[in-house]
């Protein structure tokens, strides 16, 4: 990897206010997020719904106000608060293309006015970029005259990331772009990901709640959970060694026909609410690891600033050092310093 990231998120934190009893409140859908992204890479963001995976998506392209922390492009973020703004060089693909497409609107139409209003191309060769546009995501140029409410599900995610990739981004932030889909069209957007990425060198910040397309386009995935995340490492790594109990709590909801049942024990319990965060470890409430020390202490990703084929996790017990042999059982030993 190298040493200057593509993308460098340091102490992100974002807030909502919210009124609960004639009082208003900040809720922290993100709280304290460090993200690195190097050149080429595809990172995948997994956990529960609400974990505050969009929330870091909107703020990363500028769509949400960040309360502190520092969102860097192509150069280290520093400790001061700031965001540098990428422009074009960062772009997201939403969820549901068709309510992130003009239904009014063809397709030539929506990805001439990218065009031209942000001056990527001279007026006379808006055309040819479009077409250009549409077999680089595998759609016939003749589709150009379509209207969102004429395609398939997976050909108006094709059109959005070809709008896109209009602006010739260098990092792609994809939230969720494949779980409107069927599965059949799931694995051909996945396929394009991982294509683009090949042809174009893009990076990728890849948002899902299907872990195994996760395992198989991902470079690194980072485990979120409260706004926080509690686990990173190289795909092959988490996946065969998760070291934090909720990324194995995660890992057991995965379905598996006609295999044993995951070793790992499912997690219990919702997850409380961000407006009464658990005092040290958020996780403790519903780890069946627990131990009286996860009430006081509140863990960081260690080892800290670790490059980033390291596995890294916010656990004081993780799981690689300790062992349980049943669900809530109290551990012995002390917490590694």
């Amino acid at each position: 990897m190298t040493s200057t990231m593509l993308l460098d998120v340091s102490g992100l934190r974002v807030a909502f206010p919210v009124r609960q009893g004639g009082h208003e409140h900040a809720f922290y859908a993100v709280d304290g997020v460090d993200l690195r992204v190097a050149p080429g890479e595809i990172v995948g963001l997994v956990g529960e719904s609400g974990s505050g995976k969009s929330t870091i998506a909107r703020a990363v392209v500028g769509l949400c106000a960040v309360e502190s922390g520092a969102i860097a492009y192509g150069t280290p973020a520093s400790s001061t608060p700031r965001v540098h703004r990428a422009g074009g060089a960062v772009q997201m693909v939403f969820q549901d293309p068709y309510s992130s497409l003009n239904p009014r609107m063809t397709i030539r139409q929506q990805l001439s006015e990218v065009l031209r209003v942000h001056r990527v191309v001279p007026k006379e060769s808006i055309l040819e970029r479009c077409e250009f546009l549409m077999r680089q995501v595998g759609l016939p140029p003749q589709l150009l005259h379509a209207r969102p409410s004429q395609m398939s599900g997976g050909q108006r995610q094709r059109v959005a990331i070809a709008r896109a990739l209009a602006f010739e981004p260098r990092l792609l932030v994809a939230d969720e772009p494949v779980s409107a889909l069927d599965v059949s069209v799931q694995a051909e957007i996945v396929n394009l990901f991982a294509d683009l990425r090949d042809r174009l060198g893009l990076s990728i910040v890849f948002i899902a709640h299907d872990l195994s397309v996760v395992s198989g386009l991902c470079d690194r995935v980072a485990v979120i959970y409260m706004g926080r995340i509690v686990e990173q490492a190289p795909t092959a790594d988490l996946f065969g060694h998760p070291r934090h109990p909720y990324t194995r709590g995660l890992l057991a909801a995965v379905p598996r026909m006609g295999r044993a049942r995951a070793e790992y024990p499912s997690i219990v319990g919702e997850m409380p609410s961000a407006l009464h965060t658990p005092s040290g470890c958020r996780f403790r409430t519903r780890c069946p690891h627990v131990q009286e020390l996860c009430s006081d202490i509140d863990p960081a990703l260690k080892p800290a600033n670790a490059p980033l084929d390291v596995h890294v996790t916010a656990c004081l017990f993780p799981i690689d050092t300790v062992e349980v042999a049943g669900p809530r059982q109290k551990l012995g030993g002390t917490a590694p310093q």
